[in-house]
């Protein structure tokens, strides 16, 4: 019997016939006329998963008795996120409906989804441990350090990150350039109160990847030294975590971090490779990878595949490039890295 898997939502799930890319879960209808899984590096809400980390909200709905179901929101205690778009979820273009306030392409699906910020999650991202969070680090050398915990309210392992008092450095916030705004669809909702030694309320800059983040220091960071995102690191070099959990630069063998190597977004790893992150999880591995469909044990039935998967042979966004004809789905080279410049 065929049985209605997603609860509430009217979109399609993976393997469902479709007619356009507006049909999908995922937004996106492969050639065959099916619904793909893939469209990013996590599931989307709506389609299906078997545990909570393949989902971009870090919460898959399981009804008892089944093997398979659907990624639902993960409600928090209140954030400026709540209404907008997690990491990995796609945007259609639209960079002022994510969090992160950055939407660009999936090296493998060609679709838009909204960036992971390089180095700690900004309040609203998931987490696994309050050092997870920009601000969560009570420990740490920056600007709000111990501001942010993770708020796990579910008890399932993957909760989301929670400021408490100025926006730690790293944490998203109200950049209000002319150009950034006419780019990006208008004024940020995030407020305008990043923390710092002064306590001043400005310091709110655009990072490698133009996000805008909370950036109080006055020197960047030697490698081993505490940092918050990839831009506080001298050079510009990689800001992941150590043993500990601690968020520290990273000395890369090269320009760009090898296959193995530790990494937050793609744009730390070599071209040909991606960050493989799970949801929740601040600090991953560079390597090939996709997401994988979720085994329904019917051995057959229509493609559910992830649009995309191997070795690239562009570079993901954020990656290193000579010219813009190196990077994937038309994304420019600007300045050495694939990326929408916006000032």
């Amino acid at each position: 019997m065929c049985a209605d898997i997603n609860g509430a939502f009217s979109c399609a799930t993976a393997g469902n016939a479709c007619e356009n890319d507006g049909d999908c879960c995922s937004k996106l209808c492969g050639e065959n006329g099916f619904c793909l899984l893939g469209s990013s590096f996590c599931v989307q809400l709506g389609d299906l998963c078997t545990d909570n980390e393949q989902c971009c909200h870090g919460t898959c709905a399981i009804e008892d008795g089944a093997t398979i179901g659907y990624c639902q929101v993960q409600v928090g205690s209140g954030s400026r996120c709540d209404n907008k778009l997690m990491a990995g979820e796609v945007c259609e273009g639209d960079c002022a409906a994510c969090c992160s306030r950055a939407c660009a392409p999936h090296p493998t699906s060609g679709k838009t989804i909204c960036q992971p910020p390089s180095g700690c999650r900004p309040e609203g991202e998931l987490c696994r441990t309050d050092r997870d969070c920009c601000g969560g680090d009570p420990d740490a050398d920056l600007p709000g350090a111990g501001n942010a915990t993770c708020e796990d309210i579910n008890e399932q392992g993957i909760g989301r990150c929670k400021n408490r008092g100025c926006t730690p450095q790293g944490g998203i916030c109200k950049y209000d350039d002319a150009d950034y705004v006419e780019f990006c669809g208008g004024n940020s909702t995030s407020p305008n109160n990043c923390c710092n030694f002064l306590g001043a309320n400005s310091n709110c800059a655009l990072d490698l990847l133009q996000i805008p983040r909370c950036d109080a220091i006055s020197e960047c960071r030697e490698a081993g030294e505490a940092c918050a995102t990839a831009s506080d690191c001298c050079g510009g070099v990689p800001c992941v975590q150590d043993e500990s959990g601690a968020f520290v630069c990273y000395d890369p063998p090269g320009e760009c971090v090898p296959a193995s190597g530790p990494c937050t977004v793609d744009a730390d790893c070599c071209r040909g490779s991606l960050c493989l992150r799970r949801p929740g999880a601040a600090t991953g591995t560079c390597g090939d990878g996709s997401v994988d469909p979720p085994d329904d044990g019917s051995g057959g039935g229509p493609d559910q595949g992830t649009g995309g998967g191997g070795g690239l042979e562009c570079a993901a966004y954020g990656q290193t490039c000579s010219q813009s004809s190196d990077c994937c789905e038309d994304v420019p080279c600007s300045g050495g890295r694939c990326l929408y410049i916006i000032k």
